[in-house]
C-alpha cells in the first residue's frame, strides 16, 4: 500500500495521547473516576438511559469505573480519538478520492482529544466515536451494495510524502505542546492532585507540593492547615503561611462539589463523622449522577467509624453492583466487624451550625469534644483574631492540650499575652522566648519592617503586629473564659 507510511504515522496519535494523560494528568484521570458513578442495576441503567446523555452516558459511566487505574484510564483516553481516526480513514478509503486525504482524519481525532480535557464524563468522546463508526459502517454498506471501485491511484512522489509527513507531525506536535502547557489544565491537575493526596492522607506530599508560598491560594491554605493539623504541627507552623482568617480551616462559601469534599476531609479527620456524612450528602447533590464513587466510599468509611452497621452494609451492598470494588468492599467488611467489637464513644451533643467557622469551632469545643486536633483549630482561630484573653482562658480550662508540650506559636503568644496581664497557670515561659521577644520589641522601635521581617516573619509576634486579621466584635462574648 503506497499510503501505508501515512497510516502508520497518523496512528502515532494513540501513544501520544496515552503519554500525555499518563505522564501529565494522572490525577485528573483519578478525579474523573472518583466523581463518576455506575452500578449494574435496572433502576440505574433506566435512569441513565432516560437522561440527556442516553447511551453515550451509560457507556461513558461504565468505562469511567476503570479510570481509578491511570494506566487503563490513559489507554481509554487514547482509544477514543484513535477509533475516530480509523473510522474517518476507512471512509476516505472507500470514497472515490485520493488516499492522500488520509491526513484529514487527524483533525477530528485531535478535536475530540482536546475536548477530553474539558469533560468530566465521557459523553462527548463516546458520542463522537459512535457517530463516526456509524458513518463508516454506512459507507461500507453502500460500497458493498453498489460494488463500485473507489480506489484512485495517486502519483505519490517523495516530495509529497515528505510534505504530508511533516504536516502530520506538526499537527501532533502542536497538540502536544498545547496540551502539556495549558495553564487551565495544569491548574486542574494540581487541584486534583491535592484532592488525591488529602484523600489518601499524604500530608507531607501536600506541604511539599504547595511549599512555603506567600501567594498560595485560599484552597491551598485550606489544605495546608489540614495537613499541618493532621501532623500535629498546626500550632508550630501555621504562621509560616499567609493564613489570616480561620475561614481557611473550612469551606463555608458556595457549596461546590470540591468545597463539600474538603469539608468531609476536615470533619472526618477531627472525628466529627456525623458532620462528615452530612457533607458527603451535600457533595452527592452536586454530582451529575446524584452520587459518585468517592461519595459512597466515604459514606461507607464514615459509617464504619461511628459503628453504624446498618448504613455501612447498605452502601457496601450498593457499591457491590459496580465492577471494580469487590476487593475494597471485602476490606471494609473486615474493618466494620472490628469496629463493632471495639468500645464505642458517646456521640457529642448536637451542634447547630452557623455561618462562621469560629462560632462553629467554639460550639464544638463547648459540646465536650476533648479532641486535640479540634481544639488546636480553635486556639489558632483565637490567635488569628488576636484574642489573648480567650486564648489563655481556653488553655487554663483545657490543660490536657499542654501535656505533650507547648507548640512554638502558642509559646510566642503566651509571651505576648503576659505583657497584657494574661497567663496560663502552671506554665513557665522559657527565657529564650522572653529574650527573643524583647529583641523583637527593640527592633520594632526602629520601624525597619524589612529587617524585622527578615528575622521574625514566621513568628506569631510579627503576624500580631504587622498582619491584618479579620475583626469579629462577637469573639469575646463567644470565648470560653473563666
Amino acid at each position: 500500500m503506497r499510503n501505508g507510511y501515512l497510516i502508520l504515522l497518523l496512528c502515532l496519535i494513540a501513544p501520544l495521547i496515552f503519554f500525555i494523560w499518563f505522564v501529565y494528568y494522572p490525577y485528573t484521570l483519578w478525579a474523573k473516576e472518583a466523581t463518576s458513578f455506575f452500578i449494574w442495576t435496572p433502576d440505574y441503567i433506566h435512569l441513565t438511559m432516560s437522561g440527556n446523555g442516553g447511551i453515550p452516558a451509560l457507556i461513558g459511566n461504565f468505562l469511567l469505573q476503570f479510570y481509578r487505574w491511570p494506566l487503563i484510564g490513559a489507554t481509554f483516553q487514547a482509544v477514543f480519538p484513535t477509533l475516530i481516526l480509523l473510522a474517518v480513514m476507512h471512509v476516505i478509503y472507500r470514497l472515490p478520492i485520493s488516499k492522500d486525504w488520509y491526513i484529514i482524519a487527524l483533525l477530528p481525532a485531535l478535536v475530540v482529544a482536546w475536548y477530553q480535557f474539558t469533560e468530566n464524563q465521557l459523553i462527548i468522546s463516546v458520542r463522537w466515536v459512535l457517530i463516526f463508526i456509524m458513518i463508516a459502517i454506512i459507507i461500507e454498506i453502500l460500497f458493498r451494495v453498489f460494488k463500485k471501485e473507489t480506489v484512485i491511484r495517486s502519483q505519490n512522489g517523495l516530495a509529497k510524502r515528505i510534505v504530508l509527513s511533516v504536516v502530520s507531525l506538526i499537527l501532533m506536535a502542536c497538540f502536544y505542546v498545547k496540551a502539556v502547557s495549558n495553564a487551565e489544565y495544569k491548574l486542574t491537575e494540581r487541584t486534583n492532585r491535592l484532592d488525591y493526596y488529602a484523600y489518601t492522607s499524604r500530608w507531607n506530599d501536600i506541604l511539599n507540593l504547595i511549599g512555603n508560598n506567600t501567594n498560595a491560594t485560599g484552597r491551598d491554605l485550606c489544605y495546608i492547615t489540614l495537613a499541618l493539623n493532621q501532623q500535629g504541627k498546626l500550632g508550630d507552623y501555621i504562621f509560616h503561611y499567609p493564613v489570616n482568617s480561620e475561614e481557611y480551616f473550612l469551606n463555608l462559601g458556595v457549596a461546590s462539589e470540591q468545597g463539600t469534599f474538603f469539608n468531609q476531609l476536615f470533619y472526618s479527620n477531627i472525628g466529627l463523622y456525623n458532620q462528615a456524612i452530612h457533607q458527603a450528602f451535600q457533595e452527592a447533590t452536586k454530582t451529575k449522577n446524584g452520587m459518585s464513587f468517592r461519595v459512597i466510599m466515604n459514606l461507607i468509611k464514615y459509617n464504619i467509624a461511628i459503628g453504624n452497621e446498618q448504613m455501612a452494609n447498605k452502601y457496601m451492598d450498593i457499591l457491590s453492583h459496580a465492577s471494580c470494588y469487590a476487593e475494597w468492599i471485602a476490606k471494609r467488611r473486615i474493618e466494620l466487624a472490628a469496629s463493632l467489637k471495639s468500645e464505642r464513644k458517646e456521640d457529642p451533643q448536637t451542634v447547630y451550625m452557623t455561618n462562621t467557622t469560629l462560632r462553629n469551632l467554639y460550639s464544638f469545643v463547648q459540646a465536650g469534644n476533648e479532641n486535640v486536633a479540634l481544639n488546636n483549630y480553635y486556639l489558632c482561630a483565637l490567635l488569628i483574631h488576636k484574642n489573648m484573653l480567650a486564648f489563655t482562658a481556653h488553655l487554663n480550662t483545657h490543660k490536657y492540650l499542654l501535656k505533650d508540650g507547648i507548640p512554638i506559636h502558642y509559646m510566642e503568644a503566651l509571651v505576648l499575652a503576659a505583657t497584657q496581664g494574661y497567663t496560663v497557670e502552671g506554665v513557665s515561659i522559657p527565657d529564650l522566648y522572653i529574650q527573643r521577644f524583647n529583641e523583637f520589641q527593640s527592633l520594632i522601635k526602629t520601624r525597619n519592617q524589612p529587617a524585622i521581617a527578615a528575622k521574625y516573619k514566621f513568628t506569631y509576634w510579627y503576624n500580631y503586629y504587622f498582619m491584618t486579621f479579620p475583626d469579629d466584635p462577637n469573639i469575646e462574648s463567644e470565648a470560653h473564659v473563666n
